[in-house]
This record gives C-alpha cells, structure tokens and sequence, in this order.
C-alpha cells in the first residue's frame, strides 16, 4: 500500500456500504476523523457530533442517530427536514423546506440552529439534500461542543459532500407530482502521481408547483464545489463552496368556521410576487494535521453570507374560528453574515506503560459571529391593509398590496449582532483497556448580543417621517457547562451507559420591569442506556441505542403579567421520556426503526403540556432485494396528537405510508438505477403542526417521484 493512501477521511464522504476495505483504502486516521467503512447502508457505527474527535457511538454517553447518505437515496427525501422528520425518533417538527432558519424540535425542545461538518451556524440558506452526505442528531444538550444554541433537546450537524479518493460519480434526474423536476450531477476525480489532489463538484436543480402548501419550494439551484489535498499520509486540508439561489412560496393555509382545514386555500394567492427569493454564499476548509501518534491538530473555518427578499403574508385571528381573518402583508429585505472558526488540539495515548489504561484530551477555541440586517415593509400598519380581512373559503386576492405600492419602509434594524465564543476542554479515560470510559467536558461559554432598531414615525405609506430608536446596551452572557459519562462495554459491540449534560440558553437583550436584564436559561439532560454497534447476527450487522432521559430547563422567561412590555423568570418545563432506534442491514434486506415516548415537556408553573411536540412518535422504514437487480421496500411515520401554539387547538394523530421499487442493471462502465416512490398513499389530510386556527401546516399529500440514476 501506498503512503499516499493512507489519509484521513469522513466516513459520510465515503460512498461505501460494503463490509470490508477495499485494498487500496483510506485506514491511517486522525483523531478527527472516521473511517470510511463506518457507515454500511443504513447502519452507523461511529459519529463526529459527539464531541471535538469522533468516537464510535456505542463510546458516547449520550444517543446519537446517524442518517446515512443510503437512506436519505432510499426515502427520496429532497430536504434534510423531510429525512430527519420521517426517519429519527424524537424528532418531531422541523423548519419546512424554504425556511432559511434551519431549525428542529428534538425530545420536546427547540433546537433553533444547525452545524455544518462541524461549524456552528445562526443561519442557513435554503437547504436541499444535493450536497448532503449524511446528518447526524445529538439528543440532549451538546452546549459543551457546539455553544449555547446547542440547548436543550439535542442538536444537528450536516456532513456536507466533499473531494475524495475513489470518487464515485452519478448523475440522476427526478420527475414527479405537482410539476416536480429534479436534476443531480455529483463527479470527482483525483490528480497527481498518487492522487494527492481531488476535486469534487456537485449541481443541483428542482422546480415544483404545489400551491397552499406550506414552503412549497419553487426553484432551487445549487452549486457546490470542492477540492483536497494531502500534503502527507498525516497532513490533509479540504476546501468547499456551496451557492445556492431559491425562489419559494411562503404559503399557509387555514381553519373554516367549522374547524376543518381549507384544502385549496393559499394565503399568497395567485400573485406572482409573494414569494421568497434567497441567494446564499459560503466557503469552509477544514485542516487536519496529526503531528505524532499521540498529537493532532485542526482548524475549522467558515465563512457565509446571504440575502433575502420577502414578499408574503401572514394570517391572523382573534377568536377560536372565523370565517374572516386578517391579513398582515409585508415586505422584507434581509442581509445576513455568519463567520465561524475554531481551532481544536487533541493529545491521546491508547495505552499507558502496559496498564490498561488510555487517555484522551481535547482542546479546543471557537468563536461563531453572527450579523443581520432588516429593511421592513409593516403593511399591517398602513391603510387601507391594516384592517383586511379575507375569507380563506372564498379570498379575494386582488386587493392585497403589491410590491410597487410598498413605497416606503416602516423601520430599519440596522444590525442584530451576536458573538459567540467558547472554550472546551474534554477527556476521556479508559481503564481496563477500554471496557470502562469515564469521561468529563467543561465549556467556558462566552454570548454577546446587541441590536439596533429604527422605526419611521409616522407609519405611513408616505414619504417624509422621522427615524427613532437608540441601539440597545451590548448584553453579555458568560458561564461554564459541564458534561459528564460512563460507558461500560462487556464486548465490543455492545455498550451500557450514563451520562448527564448541561446547557445554557442566553435570552437577549430584554428586561425585567426593574430596569435588569433577564439571566440566561438553564437545563440538563440526564440518561441511562444501552447500545449495539455492528452486532454481526441473521446475515447482516444491528445497531441499536435505547436509552431512558429526563431535561429539566429553569430560568424560564415569560412576558410579566403586571407590566406589559418587560418580563420575568421563573419558569421551568421539565420532560420525562424513552426513545429507541434499531437498525439492521445485508446483502437482501436493510430497516431501521425507532420510538420516542415523553411525558412533557410539561410548564410547572402552569402544569400546562407543552406545545407543538407531540408525547409519541415512530417510524419504520426498510427495503428487500426480491433479485440481484430489483428492490422494494417502504415505510411507516406516525405523529401522535399536539397542542396548536395558542392551546386552543388538538393537532390530531396520523401516521402515513410510502413505498418504493428500485431496479438496478449494468450499463456501459457503470449502473443505471431506476426508482419510482410513492408517498403518504393513503393521501391523508394530515396536519403536522398549527401555530393557530389561521396558520396550519399540512403534511404532504400523495406524490409520485420517478427517478432516473446513473453511477460509475
């Protein structure tokens, strides 16, 4: 074997799902990294979410859901919302496509942010599954590595498509209900005498049509390219770029006055200007250096910058139900600016002096900023639109305004700025080599928060008015959070394990009635379970993670009930629950299943069920090779019932079906691949969550998708 083939490399940017290395494989790994025979269709054994070094997952005290490249393909899924919604337990609701803010509920807790290969981000543009390798889902506070937003329910980290060895290429194009086109072409190659240079590039189109839905995307363009080099078998930097330009409909839909939702309504009616356009830049290179056998060193930097213009609405109600609500055009233009780079060192000794005894440190530095910058139209404060009303049974589109007649801005935020710093230290001792790991993390986290808003009095549709609003005093938030664990492991395969999490959310710059700023939020995860890794049984290899949790957050800040405007803290919501994904996968067959059970989260100052996330949810989903060339499989989500963001509304159960049919066959130097896939096939009227009777989101209907792929 070569020296030039021995490098590191992400297993996500491996397209390999058999059992074992190729000759020629990838197998001297830095701390940093994981082999690429980690992921086997369906099944994942190691993950880089768990801390600043990857481990195996069976070795983190905390549950960890890998979704694999093979899955995000067998599911058809277009966004990594719609794979993380249909395939991991516990997630419950997540940003529809078209939304910028990529966020998610993980066991009943809003995960508000998103890392990409590592890098923490306050924003994202549009995100479709063109670039994606993998996802992977952290349960429970991960604050301890990815900051303060890393709180409370779990957090998610996408591991984007880089240059590689033995690329393999493949070009598919997608066809399907509602005007639905997709196109791919992802290829690479590598270059020198022992191809120490790759580069990888990937496009991405699709166009649909499906109007009233919720974030129907319209256009998305995606441009990706990516390089990377080994300067030596121990010394190796990768490099991306992602543009991505999306045109979205920012569609919702309603409640009649009897309840039932309206099947045809779109509250951005037929007019071609409601709709988002968003442009988004970004680059990130990430350095990997193991200076010994016991030393390593990286550095992460990203950079990413976005625009966006809105033009939509929203609907509003007072009352329970209404046969007219009012509707609150507006009109945005949005900047936003996101910097993250960290700098990690990892010192680790596999055994010491013939003790049985290993050690693992990391430290790491980061610092993730983050800027925006608003133009608001608040058509809601001009006549004659701040008091329309529509009937959502019969709207009459044509007196919403247009963009020509928003003439004049109704306040400007000239910045909304955060810094974010940390500090982390972790180790991780193994005794009786490595059948005991105790671990402990400490991270000094650093937030500081300041905006500036100017509103234009008079509000008015009009030229003239003057600008007012002072910047708000800079807030800074400091604390430490901790993590701890132990993991025990009678074989290597399998795992038993405790640990408990801290985290902390800072609330911004909002006050109490006596003039004093609000203290950050505060929770912990505590968790016992139990996990298999490759568990080699029945022809193929299991992995499975059980565990039972408990997430109390205090310092719960709520609006003061004695004086409107200002706020105070002392609430907190605490959830009790199980959650358990097992997967399986071979030569004929490969599922995964998982469940989520909670009681909460629940307010104890109120007693009151927490909104939006539902107590239960699971979901299957598997294929079998009935020949050597065609595959069948399908799946199953069920979401039980929610409360509506007001509580004056039950979000009922429902539980969907999809089914697939694959057929693979040999074509000129590589394989053609033909998918046709049919979700939802009971078409049911499902609604996923409701921010009110006047905003309701629905779950897809039933769609066709053909799909045509060729690899080589």
């Amino acid at each position: 074997m070569s020296s030039a083939a021995a490098l590191f490399v992400n297993p996500a940017f491996s397209q390999k799902t058999d059992d074992k290395p190729e000759e020629d494989e990838v197998i001297k790994l830095s701390t940093f990294s994981v082999s690429t025979d980690a992921y086997h269709g369906y099944v994942a054994s190691s993950t880089l979410i768990g801390g600043k070094t990857a481990q195996k997952i069976t070795d983190v005290p905390q549950t960890v859901s890998v979704v694999t490249r093979d899955l995000i393909d067998d599911i058809g899924a277009v966004t990594p919302q719609e794979a993380l919604n249909r395939l991991v337990p516990g997630v419950s609701v997540v940003s529809r496509q078209g939304s910028s803010s990529a966020g998610a509920y993980i066991r009943g807790f809003r995960v508000q942010n998103w890392a990409v290969d590592g890098a923490t981000m306050r924003a994202l543009d549009t995100l479709s599954t063109f670039n994606v390798d993998a996802i992977e889902v952290i349960k429970g506070p991960a604050s301890v590595t990815f900051g303060a937003f890393a709180a409370y329910g779990g957090y998610v980290s996408i591991l984007p498509k880089y240059a590689h060895r033995n690329q393999k290429n493949k070009v598919q194009f997608d066809v399907g209900t509602d005007n639905f086109y997709s196109g791919m072409i992802d290829i690479g190659d590598e270059l020198g005498k022992d191809g120490d240079f790759q580069y990888r590039l990937v496009l991405g189109s699709l166009s649909s049509d499906r109007a009233g839905w919720e974030y129907d995307f319209d256009k998305s363009l995606t441009i990706a390219p990516s390089f990377a080099y080994d300067f030596s078998e121990n010394n190796r930097v990768r490099v991306r770029f992602a543009i991505t330009e999306t045109d979205t409909k920012n569609s919702t839909t309603a409640l009649d006055i009897n309840g039932n939702v309206v099947k045809g309504f779109s509250s951005n009616g037929p007019s071609d200007e409601y709709h988002n356009e968003e442009q988004g830049y970004s680059t990130q290179m990430v350095w990997e250096t193991e200076l010994n056998d016991e030393w390593s060193t990286k550095i992460n930097i990203f950079g990413a910058r976005g625009h966006i213009d809105w033009m939509g609405n929203n609907l509003r109600s007072s009352t329970t139900l209404s046969q007219d609500y009012f509707v609150n055009p507006y009109k945005r233009d949005y900047t936003w600016t996101n910097f993250y780079v960290d700098y990690s060192v990892s010192f680790k000794k596999d055994e010491i002096a013939n003790t049985g005894i290993s050690y693992q440190a990391v430290g790491s530095l980061s610092m993730d900023h983050w800027n925006n910058h608003y133009t608001l139209w608040d058509v809601n404060q001009y006549a004659p639109w701040s008091g329309y009303k529509i009937d959502p049974t019969n709207p009459n589109w044509a007196l919403l305004p247009t963009s020509s007649e928003l003439l004049f801005p109704t306040r400007y935020i000239y910045y909304n700025t955060e810094w974010l710093g940390g500090a982390v230290i972790e180790n991780v001792v193994g005794l009786f080599k490595d059948k005991l790991l105790l671990s402990a993390a400490i991270c000094f986290n650093y937030d500081n928060r300041s905006s500036h808003t100017a509103w234009r009095e008079p509000r008015t549709n009009a030229s003239g008015g003057t600008y007012v609003g002072d910047p708000t005093p800079t807030n800074i938030n400091e604390k430490a959070t901790k993590r701890f664990g132990i993991v025990y492991k009678p074989t290597d395969k399998m795992s038993i394990y405790a640990g408990s999490t801290e985290a902390f959310l800072a609330v911004g710059a909002i006050f109490k009635a006596d003039g004093s700023r609000l203290d950050p939020e505060t929770g912990k995860n505590e968790e016992i379970g139990f996990k298999l890794d490759f568990l080699e049984a029945l022809g193929g290899n299991f992995s499975f993670t059980g565990a039972m949790f408990r997430i109390n957050v205090v310092n719960k800040w709520r609006g003061d009930p004695n004086n409107a405007g200002f706020f105070v803290q002392d609430g907190a919501q605490e959830s009790n629950g199980f959650d358990a994904q097992l997967s399986y996968t071979s030569q004929k067959l490969s599922f995964i299943a998982g469940y989520f059970q909670a009681d909460g989260p629940n307010d104890k100052l109120s007693g009151l069920r927490g909104v939006i996330v539902p107590k239960t949810t699971w979901n299957f989903w598997g294929k079998y090779s009935i020949t050597e060339n065609l595959i069948v499989g399908g799946g199953l989500k069920h979401m039980g019932d929610a409360l509506a963001n007001d509580r004056r509304f039950t979000v009922p159960a429902f539980t969907t079906a999809d089914l697939f049919a694959a057929y693979t066959t040999p074509m000129y130097h590589g394989t053609m691949t033909y998918r046709l896939g049919v979700t939802n096939i009971t078409d049911e009227e499902a609604v996923i969550v409701m921010s009110g009777a006047s905003t309701v989101q629905r779950e897809e209907g039933r769609r066709y998708k053909f799909s045509a792929s060729y690899s080589w």
